[in-house]
């Protein structure tokens, strides 16, 4: 933008036959430094009797400081540094302004929306600047190609009966491992699962400690948490005397286990919080934990 300026001020002065006295300093065909600086005046210049009204220079107690319309922070810096207390305004929906912040979003190597305003902000100032800046970088085509999905998610079908139809709780679960996590043995650290049973109705939550991922120990949690709940009638599979039916989730299908996928979520957040890096005891982390609300 500013390179385009200064060749389209170059052609300028060659039309005109020097007669603008402004543009004498602008001469040769390399660009120099100081008709950078000028540009990037003569833009912000523009740029402000563009966007810039009465009411606003009112509203957000404007300065004309140095040929621009300057916004003072609220932060008092000593007079050392006064100038760092000053940011030049720049008007919102204003063609130089989104080019503006496009070269610093650029500079930045394709900074997201905090670190390209923080960096804007040490020398501009824009009304309502992230939901500007948030606006700009939409449509950042680059940033595009690398933040859009492949395809369209197709519509959400309805929730299955096991979530909707009225039930005791714990009559329809859903059955996930998460883990491991480390626990302090006789024998040193070990690391154990938990086996996390979740209601589909009432999304109550049982947690059992599980040794290791053999199906022995999978069946030895399940019968423990048969003992404290009543049988499950949806579970089915390792024994057909017991009444069970068992429904694995369709392959390559993450989104048919959200049900306790979230629940998974939330478990481990409370855990973290509550233990962090401490090592539990084996028979500290053996208690199994009923949840009847969540956030």
């Amino acid at each position: 933008m500013i390179r385009a300026t200064i060749r389209a001020l170059k052609f300028l002065k060659l039309l005109s036959k020097n007669k603008f006295p402004w543009l004498n300093h602008i001469e040769g065909n390399l660009i120099t430094s100081y008709e950078y600086e000028f540009a990037l005046k003569l833009l912000i210049r523009q740029a402000q009797s563009e966007g810039l009204t009465a009411e606003e220079m009112q509203k957000y107690n404007l300065h004309y400081t140095n040929d621009f319309w300057q916004f003072i922070h609220r932060l008092q810096i000593p007079d050392k540094r006064k100038d760092v207390s000053y940011a030049i305004y720049l008007p919102r929906y204003n063609k130089i302004t989104e080019l503006i912040i496009q070269h610093y979003h650029e500079e930045m190597l394709h900074a997201g929306i905090a670190h390209t305003i923080s960096e804007l902000r040490k020398l501009y100032w824009i009304p309502k600047g992230r939901t500007e800046v948030k606006r700009v970088l939409n449509k950042c085509t680059r940033c595009k190609r690398w933040k859009a999905k492949p395809f369209k998610l197709p519509p959400m079908p309805n929730y299955p009966e096991s979530r909707i139809k009225p039930s005791r709780t714990f009559a329809r679960i859903g059955l996930d491992y998460l883990g491991p996590i480390t626990v302090k043995t006789e024998i040193g650290s070990r690391k154990r699962w938990i086996a996390l049973f979740t209601c589909c109705t009432t999304r109550a939550v049982h947690l059992e400690l599980v040794n290791d991922l053999a199906a022995e120990s999978f069946l030895n949690a399940l019968r423990r948490f048969q003992t404290i709940n009543e049988q499950d009638s949806q579970l089915t599979d390792f024994l057909t005397k017991q009444g069970m039916v068992w429904n694995n989730n369709i392959p390559k299908a993450p989104w048919s286990g959200g049900i306790y996928e979230r629940i998974i979520g939330i478990t481990k957040n409370a855990l973290r919080k509550a233990i962090g890096r401490k090592l539990l005891k084996e028979k500290e982390s053996d208690k199994y934990s009923i949840c009847r609300s969540r956030k």
